[in-house]
């Protein structure tokens, strides 16, 4: 009986042991590796209407189908306290979601991206950012209008 109770006992051991060995490893595998998208990245945004050209810097990372990270402004310089977090999903070519400012108090701004992937090193798409001004000084009314914005994300800026 003892020689039973023995040879179950490993046995089960084993199956736990080798069960955990193939969970544990997946599970680390998808905790710890990147997407192809992962890394830094430039947003170009040409000079549109009335705003002058701007250039951003992108660190993100790619985890499933999420990519996410932090955007902070080089250029114009003195629009350097501007940043912003994002979170995106991808989807194949497409890439969509959310970014808003990492400090409110400073720079109120919030909208959505949207970008085409043309390869691994170059997406291209807008995004959209809503503009509330006063209909009048001293009315507390407001019109909206919904701005949307061409720009590019590239590794690397030529």
């Amino acid at each position: 009986m003892d020689d039973f109770l023995a040879n179950l006992f490993f046995s089960l051991a084993g199956f736990f042991l080798a069960f955990a060995l193939v969970f544990g490893r997946n599970l680390f595998q998808r905790l710890t590796s990147r997407g192809n998208l992962s890394g830094v990245w430039y947003q170009v945004i040409p000079k549109w209407e009335k705003e002058a050209g701007k250039l951003d810097l992108i660190e993100c990372t790619h985890h499933g189908d999420t990519l996410s990270g932090i955007i902070k402004r080089l250029e114009p310089q003195d629009q350097r306290y501007k940043s912003w977090e994002f979170t995106v999903k991808v989807r194949k070519n497409f890439i969509f979601g959310a970014f808003w400012s990492t400090n409110v108090r400073v720079n109120p701004s919030y909208g959505t991206l949207q970008l085409s992937m043309l390869d691994e090193s170059h997406l291209q798409g807008f995004y959209v950012k809503l503009i509330a001004t006063p209909m009048q000084e001293d009315d507390a009314r407001f019109t909206e209008e919904l701005n949307r914005v061409p720009l590019q994300w590239k590794r690397r800026v030529n």
